[in-house]
């Protein structure tokens, strides 16, 4: 593991509930040697009913009084996780009015974070896969800052082995690959490009062209360069190699009319949910 001279600022959104904590123990596990600044949001979005009372001018003490209320719960909260945090760490906290994509929107023009890390339960049912309505909202809405989101239940000891998975139907830039470059310049890891073939093998010129640039920008990382024949789903066929390789994170890239889009539109996988097991990293546009 190797040392990066910079504090690491990470936005959290949090419910209170375990999902959120999970989400800060990644964060303190996947940057365990560097400073990190955490900062958790709560996004209030106030009710039909408090927004009925509204316009009688007690508007502004109701929506006070409730952020101050949520504020004191946040705090409260927050408590047994400062225990936790090395010597140079901080943590922060804040209540936020709007809704968390409105939340998260704002905090990220305003603020230099270098990631956002959600805890995520899967959507049994839902048309969003494998991730919860609030994380797929995050990855559709922002596009500055890469998003991470990390399962219910999981045990990282590290980064040994990351999947990158795309179509080479858009180009990789330097300044989209930040974050995955900063994880390596952590932990080193191994990485394995994978490509699902839908209907023919090997690639086009174009998209050759793309994996040549992809790897270009990626010349001081350990790559391996994989095809995978698609099986009922592409999300499949992702699941299936991520879990039997171990790995550790798989990244994606999130575009309008993108590979990481298509997966969005597929019905719910397998018991074995996509993020069930494995974190997911979202580049930013």
């Amino acid at each position: 593991m190797q040392l990066v001279h910079m504090m690491i600022k990470v936005l959290i959104p949090t419910d209170y509930s375990d999902y959120s904590t999970q989400a800060f123990i990644f964060t303190l596990r996947i940057f365990k040697s560097q400073a990190i600044q955490c900062h958790f949001v709560h996004a209030y979005n106030p009710n039909i009913t408090l927004a009925d009372e509204v316009g009688s001018g007690m508007d502004h003490e109701l929506f006070a009084d409730k952020s101050l209320a949520l504020e004191a719960e946040m705090k409260e909260w927050s408590k047994p996780l400062v225990s936790q945090l090395k010597e140079d760490d901080q943590l922060s906290c804040s209540v936020e009015i709007g809704s968390l994509t409105e939340v998260l929107e704002n905090k990220t023009k305003a603020g230099d974070f270098h990631f956002i890390i959600m805890g995520t339960q899967g959507a049994t049912g839902a048309k969003e896969i494998f991730l919860g309505s609030n994380t797929v909202s995050a990855i559709k809405k922002i596009r500055t800052i890469p998003v991470i989101a990390v399962p219910e239940s999981i045990e990282l000891n590290g980064l040994g082995k990351v999947v990158i998975a795309t179509a080479f139907k858009y180009e990789f830039t330097e300044n989209n690959l930040k974050s995955l470059m900063l994880l390596h310049r952590l932990w080193s890891f191994q990485l394995d490009i994978i490509k699902v073939n839908e209907g023919h093998q090997g690639l086009s010129a174009s998209e050759q062209k793309i994996k040549d640039d992809l790897l270009l920008l990626l010349n001081t990382v350990n790559t391996a360069y994989v095809e995978l024949k698609k099986t009922a789903k592409v999300s499949d066929a992702i699941v299936d190699y991520a879990l039997n390789h171990k790995s550790d994170l798989i990244a994606l890239h999130y575009k309008r009319h993108s590979f990481l889009e298509r997966l969005f539109r597929e019905p719910v996988v397998k018991k074995v949910a996509f993020s069930s097991m494995v974190p997911l990293l979202v580049f930013p546009n």
